[in-house]
């Protein structure tokens, strides 16, 4: 499956049964995804106690990448990650 084919790119998805969109997309994304998660794993090693906002600040040095607070909390939960210090109100 290629650009350089006789075939359109819509006909070749189509017999493949693949969204164009999917043709389009590239596996970068993805590799973003896995070094984030590597690094927010070392970073969690080292400073468990750390809250997402300044992890988003140490990430975002690290991998000059536009991260936010949100993305570091799905990350997070991908990971199953807490940050380690006591809970307000649990008795």
């Amino acid at each position: 499956m290629g650009r350089t084919s006789t075939l359109s790119i819509a006909r070749q998805c189509e017999l493949l049964s693949l969204s164009r969109s999917s043709f389009y997309d590239s596996p970068a994304r993805e590799s973003e995804n896995l070094r984030l998660l590597r690094l927010l794993n070392e970073s969690y090693l080292n400073q468990p106690t750390l809250c997402s906002r300044k992890r988003v600040l140490i990430l975002a040095d690290a991998t000059g990448l536009n991260i936010n607070c949100n993305g570091i909390q799905r990350l997070r939960r991908v990971l199953g990650l807490e940050a380690f210090y006591p809970k307000l109100g649990s008795h």
